[in-house]
């Protein structure tokens, strides 16, 4: 997954993808979730939001990564997909990982 810093002062990552499957998306999870893990070990938050097409973290009040997914809207009503996330996430992450659906 390609990050690209999208303000002056590399704050704010942004990835674009094309996935329109969850196991299409799961590399790109995993990069995320490294991410996220490397710059907050004391604990992150991962926020889909279904409304926007984006996946994003650390905290949905202090964003530092994006991943914009326009599959995510078609899916985010789907109970099915958000299971199968949460078991994928809770697998790879921290204990200390915090999942959020806006």
């Amino acid at each position: 997954m390609q990050w690209e810093a999208t303000d002056q002062f590399g704050n704010l990552f942004v990835a674009m993808s094309e996935a329109t499957s969850l196991e299409e998306l799961k590399p790109q999870l995993a990069s995320l979730v490294e991410e996220l893990q490397s710059r907050n070990p004391d604990g992150f938050q991962v926020t889909f939001d279904f409304g926007y097409g984006e996946i994003n973290g650390p905290d949905p009040e202090q964003v530092s990564h994006v991943i914009q997914i326009p599959w995510i809207m078609e899916v985010g009503q789907d109970a099915g997909f958000w299971q199968a996330v949460t078991s994928y996430l809770i697998e790879i992450g921290p204990t200390n990982l915090r999942l959020e659906r806006a």
